[in-house]
């Protein structure tokens, strides 16, 4: 069964809905999981509250020439599935070695409600990426950048009617290591107050 789309009734919204936050702190491993038992996840434990507001006072100073060790989790400590595109020397053997936290916001921008006479309405929806690149042991923000995802596709006058969103493509690692290697690899920056 298919929904169809009245002549003019779709309408343009252009504010922001956050959507699953997520924390990024790159690691030095590249298997999927760690247990329990892992050293991994002392590190992780000891670096979430960064991204929390907090800070990790025993974490090395950033300051001088790279590169500058980061970490990538998500929120529950966990790796993350950026962290094996990670290079090597970017990365901390443990937590009072790391300078910088990286974390990472997924945003949802609506880009249009479609609605139709029949079925059910749709919305399109671009993800987007908060990046913010924090001092380890002050919590200060170094650098912060958005980085855009592909829109999703316009809505046809004809949809699936099990069809309620369309998601565009989200950013990738790719897109935001050109950004992050000026941090890590560069000349210390002061953090911004």
């Amino acid at each position: 069964m298919s929904i169809q789309l009245p002549s003019s009734s779709s309408k343009l919204s252009g504010w922001l809905r956050p959507s699953a936050a997520i924390l990024l702190f790159a690691v030095s491993c590249a298997t999927s999981s760690t247990g329990p038992s892992d050293p991994r996840q002392n590190l992780y434990s000891a670096l979430a509250p960064v991204c929390a507001g907090g800070s990790s006072p025993g974490s090395a100073a950033y300051d001088g020439s790279g590169p500058h060790p980061i970490v990538l989790a998500s929120i529950e400590g966990e790796i993350s599935g950026w962290s094996n595109h990670i290079p090597e020397n970017w990365l901390p053997v443990s937590a009072q070695e790391a300078q910088l936290v990286v974390c990472l916001e997924w945003q949802d921008t609506i880009l249009e409600e479609c609605e139709f006479i029949t079925g059910p309405n749709i919305t399109r929806y671009r993800a987007d990426l908060l990046a913010r690149i924090l001092e380890a042991r002050t919590g200060r923000e170094v650098a912060s950048q958005r980085f855009q995802g592909a829109n999703a596709r316009q809505c046809r006058s004809s949809e699936e009617n099990e069809t309620r969103i369309l998601y565009g493509t989200r950013p990738s690692y790719r897109d935001i290591e050109g950004w992050l290697s000026e941090y890590v690899e560069g000349q210390a920056v002061p953090a911004q107050p």
